[in-house]
């Protein structure tokens, strides 16, 4: 009888090393399942994310590097147009002092010329008392001479404006005298007061004597 039990044991210990062993193998098919299904799963999510996009995803996608770069593209024009706003406040406050120093370049070059005149007019004064009148007079054409001269130095020049056809832009009518000449009419018959041009620019207007055609009465029949 002990024999058997000793044959019954090791069938049974048999047994259990076969069972435990089975579990063993399924365990191991299990794990490996499991890693082919985790492996299937990656797989998949590569495979939806290599899925090529639609049209309007594509074109939202084109839109927004668009969007980018113009972006980029305003940036890079603010900078540009903050200098150049700079610069040109710089030229512009440069160009300001230059015109206001030849401004006083020019004023001074104009005092200059008239206090030359104002020494000749005090002089003309100081001898009024023991000079002749023809003398004087010829003092006094001296003086305006020098400061005719004067303002030449400045650019500026008188005209006489007699026999000219009116013109609003140099003449200034002081009044209108009726002609019977029709080729008179609208012309300048006496200056009053001399113009003056700087350059082409008119500075100062003549002061005229306009004709104004008027056409003769015909004379009554004798009824």
């Amino acid at each position: 009888m002990g024999p058997m039990r000793q044959t019954v044991n090791g069938s049974g210990n048999g047994a259990a090393n076969d069972s435990s062993g089975r579990l063993d193998d399924q365990d191991a098919a299990q794990a490996a399942a499991d890693d082919v299904g985790v492996q299937s799963a990656d797989e998949a999510v590569e495979v939806v994310e290599a899925e090529p996009l639609t049209p309007d995803q594509q074109r939202i996608v084109e839109l927004q590097d668009e969007l980018t770069a113009m972006g980029e593209r305003l940036r890079q024009y603010a900078g540009s147009t903050d200098r150049m706003r700079a610069e040109f406040e710089a030229s512009k406050a440069r160009l300001e002092r230059e015109h206001q120093r030849l401004l006083a370049s020019e004023k001074v070059d104009a005092a200059q010329g008239l206090l030359a005149v104002l020494d000749n007019v005090d002089k003309a004064l100081g001898s009024a008392d023991g000079a002749t009148l023809e003398a004087f007079v010829a003092g006094v054409k001296m003086i305006r001479a020098d400061f005719e001269e004067a303002l030449g130095q400045l650019g500026i020049v008188r005209f006489d404006a007699n026999g000219e056809r009116f013109d609003p832009e140099r003449h200034q009518a002081v009044t209108a005298v009726p002609v019977t000449d029709p080729t008179l009419d609208s012309r300048v018959l006496k200056s009053i007061t001399a113009g003056a041009a700087l350059g082409d620019n008119v500075i100062r207007a003549a002061g005229v004597v306009v004709g104004r055609y008027v056409a003769p009465k015909k004379s009554e029949e004798p009824s």
